[in-house]
């Protein structure tokens, strides 16, 4: 019973969040630049993610996930750093992407570009990366924060 309330506040907080990044930015600040290095970006942060979990699943020791865990959060750092996006600015372009059906189309036609054009975007997996690195432990640096582990949806 208690669960309906809090999903529904979780989600009007997310839906107000969207709404005042999606103000505070309009798609017109978005160079193709930022929007190609985004793209990049999301392509080698799920390489990353599948990567972890590939090895998640193969251990059940709590050191070597919590080792896992931290080697991700660094690796998630290091792939924005290169891609030259802070934590803040990927998680405007993914709201600014998943409000914005224009943004989202030239997002789309540039993800299939850069990945040879044999990768889909199943709906739920873009939106699903606006808060799933912190579902890692990722807090924005290359320390993990060993308190959360992974959730699976």
């Amino acid at each position: 019973m208690m669960k309906q309330p809090a999903a529904a506040a979780l989600f009007a907080t997310f839906v107000i969040t969207a709404a005042l990044y999606a103000q505070q930015a309009p798609p017109t600040d978005l160079t193709e630049a930022m929007l190609t290095a985004y793209t990049k970006a999301h392509l080698d942060l799920n390489s990353a993610r599948d990567d972890y979990h590939r090895a998640l699943g193969g251990t059940h020791d709590l050191g070597e996930r919590e080792r896992l865990r931290t080697e991700l959060a660094e690796r998630i750092a290091s792939l924005l750093s290169e891609n030259g996006l802070s934590a803040d600015d990927y998680g405007r372009i993914t709201t600014l992407i998943s409000v914005q059906e224009p943004l989202r189309v030239r997002f789309e036609a540039l993800l299939a570009e850069l990945s040879g054009g044999d990768f889909s975007l199943p709906s739920a997996r873009l939106s699903d990366s606006v808060g799933a690195w912190t579902n890692y432990g990722w807090t924005g640096s290359a320390k993990a924060n060993p308190g959360t582990p992974p959730r699976k949806n």
